[in-house]
């Protein structure tokens, strides 16, 4: 339940809020960021900052959570079954559009990826690369069982594999957002990584020979 006085509006001081705390989580980490230190860069007291914000978490949420929604939000429509076709044919496993989309995901969101998977112990999003792992982990069971529908003699991949390759992924994007990559070289990397995923991925399932 919410505070009962606490202010419906966005306005500035809630944006000034979140500007604030950003900084504050990204040098310190949820756990260890002070509201006090963040009250004082927002320009407001402390008391005025609870009238915004229920406690430290909600103001993380606020930064990370639209963010956490958009890429589990991606991550499943790039494995539904309008993708599975596509899937067969692009030269990457993905069209060029839908790499791009990545690039842009991950290069607009870097910072609340880098404060989801580093950055916020302490909070209730402490769970996300576990949670991400089992996302991508499910998605990729149920897009397998979409292409052994369609591709009738697709070979199978242990669930096991698909687990581990989920838990690399997300490792991968981990390694992505501490190496502060460049636009270019995030383009360039996920290039090569969807021409290797995709190569594997069809050796390891490509159709039976009837």
């Amino acid at each position: 339940m919410g505070h009962p006085y606490m202010r419906p509006l966005k306005d500035k001081t809630y944006k000034a809020i979140l500007d604030a705390a950003r900084g504050e989580f990204l040098l310190h980490g949820y756990k260890n960021a002070s509201m006090r230190t963040i009250a004082r860069r927002a320009g407001v007291g402390t008391s005025n900052l609870y009238n915004y914000f229920e406690g430290k978490d909600r103001i993380f949420r606020a930064i990370v959570t639209p963010v956490r929604n958009r890429l589990f939000s991606f991550i499943a429509e790039q494995h539904s079954k309008e993708r599975v076709s596509c899937s067969r044919i692009a030269p990457f496993g993905h069209d060029m559009e839908v790499v791009e989309k990545y690039i842009d995901l991950v290069w607009t969101c870097r910072e609340e990826f880098w404060l989801l998977l580093y950055g916020a112990d302490g909070s209730s999003e402490s769970g996300f690369r576990d949670a991400l792992t089992d996302h991508i982990t499910r998605v990729s069971h149920e897009y397998q069982k979409l292409e052994i529908t369609y591709f009738h003699r697709t070979k199978s991949v242990s669930p096991f594999f698909i687990h581990i390759m989920a838990a690399w992924t997300v490792s991968v994007l981990g390694e992505i957002v501490t190496h502060r990559l460049d636009r270019p070289r995030i383009r360039e990397f996920f290039r090569e990584f969807f021409q290797f995923e995709y190569a594997g991925w069809m050796a390891l399932t490509e159709p039976r020979r009837a």
